[in-house]
């Protein structure tokens, strides 16, 4: 699938305001403490994209899947391990705008959040 055809199903899944294929929007998802540590380059992704909802996530992952792209996840920016850096393109998942919180619960010091 060709880079402008992925970019405009995606923005049909999230609309323009939640997706960048912006060299400057990109490049903070190039590098962590540990990929600095390693000295590797890392190519940018195709495509930073901000789901709001598990309906956007979902849909974004089926198109991933059927075209054979592939996904980085990343939760509020935190990546230390070198865990969801683009070592191959593809689509940078940034799951901060998933900001839920659904259950306290006190008795079993648990909470159910997004995402």
């Amino acid at each position: 699938m060709k880079k402008k055809d992925l970019f405009a199903k995606l923005v049909d899944i999230v609309g323009p305001e939640s997706i960048s294929d912006n060299e400057a929007d990109m490049i903070s998802y190039t590098s962590d403490s540990y990929s600095m540590l390693m000295q590797k380059s890392i190519p940018l992704p195709d495509v930073v994209i901000m789901p709001e909802n598990a309906q956007q996530v979902q849909d974004i992952i089926r198109l991933a899947n059927e075209h054979k792209i592939p996904v980085y996840p990343r939760s509020f920016g935190v990546n230390i391990a070198a865990s969801a850096i683009p070592y191959k393109g593809g689509i940078v998942l940034d799951l901060k705008r998933m900001n839920k919180i659904y259950e306290i619960n006190e008795d079993t010091m648990t909470a159910t959040i997004e995402p």
